[in-house]
């Protein structure tokens, strides 16, 4: 018999769409929001791996990191398609979450207010995109 949901898994099932906003560590999401993924996203809750498994409580997941260096060092060293495997496949995928996406913020570690400006502006265009693509689906389903 599964756990009775946690507050914060009730929080989740109440979004229409669920954005980790985080700062890249090491080429990674940090320690602590990896292991809050790992307390919430349970089994019986965010996924069943067993072979009749339905789909997850969380229908968009979406991550955003905020990375300090350029994107070129990303895709030189293949730390994009690393984080991408990690994050919306290993986590989104495996959970069968049905829309997924990761973005990255790059060269926020700058004194220069004009990357800062552009930094903020890029985040509040991805905030918008998904607000914009989780009112389309939300309008979709209305439809039926």
């Amino acid at each position: 018999m599964p756990s009775p949901p946690t507050w914060e898994q009730r929080l989740l099932d109440s979004a229409d769409v669920v954005v980790v906003l985080f700062p890249v560590y090491w080429w990674a999401m940090p320690a602590l929001a990896k292991g809050w993924i790992d307390r919430v996203f349970t089994r019986g809750w965010a996924y069943d791996d067993g072979p009749d498994g339905g789909p997850s409580a969380i229908d968009q997941l979406h991550f955003v990191g905020v990375a300090a260096v350029d994107g070129g060092t990303y895709d030189r060293r293949g730390y994009r398609e690393a984080m991408t495997t990690q994050l919306q496949h290993g986590i989104a995928g495996y959970s069968r979450i049905e829309e997924s996406s990761v973005r990255l913020l790059f060269g926020a570690e700058t004194d220069d207010p004009q990357v800062h400006e552009h930094l903020i502006a890029e985040g509040y265009k991805i905030g918008a995109d998904m607000a914009q693509r989780a009112q389309l689906v939300f309008d979709r389903a209305g439809e039926s």
